[in-house]
């Protein structure tokens, strides 16, 4: 009989979980954190614009989300309903693209609350739209913005309690111990949870 070669075959195999609230709120703390470890105007300002430019991409995603898996759930969805789950889960053409104001102001509190916000659930959401307002005075440039954009004791004190804003806008819509992603990060930053 011939030798027979035997061919091994070795097979690295690797699962990566993505979950992009985790991954942007992670990336915010880190450029959260290195705005606080350089003197540098120029590089302060970069990690600061790129914090608060992560830290509204994770609320953007965590209400996509949200709203998703509360549609998925939903046997009786009225045609809007289905509109919107067509466009966000389903949608084949890239991103599904809504304004912040419809996913936090409109369709969650309709789908998870099914209440109008009070009025503390209204200054929570009011504080993340000046974020996100100041995100996209950033993302679209104007130089009628230049002294908001540029004042670094103005964007420190606005990013300072930024992660415990996020927190207290998910918690709006459910239970932030829930939410493992946002405690493990916190938690990793040594930065105090909200209540």
């Amino acid at each position: 009989m011939e030798d027979q070669k035997h061919i091994v075959l070795d097979i690295v195999t690797r699962l990566e979980v993505v979950n992009m609230c985790a991954e942007d709120f992670d990336d915010a703390m880190f450029f959260m954190s290195e705005s606080k470890n350089t003197d540098d105007p120029f590089e302060k300002r970069r990690y600061i614009r790129a914090a608060i430019v992560f830290f509204c991409a994770t609320a953007e995603s965590w209400a996509r989300d949200k709203i998703i898996r509360c549609l998925e759930n939903k046997l009786d969805r009225t045609e809007d309903e289905e509109n919107l789950y067509n466009k966000l889960a389903k949608s084949t053409d890239g991103i599904a693209y809504l304004k912040i104001d419809d996913l936090i102001k409109k369709w969650l509190p309709k789908l998870v609350l099914n209440a109008e916000l009070n009025d503390e659930q209204e200054a929570i959401i009011n504080k993340f739209k000046e974020l996100a307002n100041l995100r996209n005075n950033f993302i679209h440039y104007s130089d009628r913005n230049f002294e908001e954009q540029y004042n670094i004791e103005r964007l420190e004190e606005i990013l300072s309690d930024v992660p415990q804003s996020i927190g207290k806008l998910i918690n709006v819509f459910e239970s932030i111990e829930e939410v493992t992603w946002y405690i493990n990060t916190m938690d990793k930053y040594g930065i105090k949870i909200p209540d």
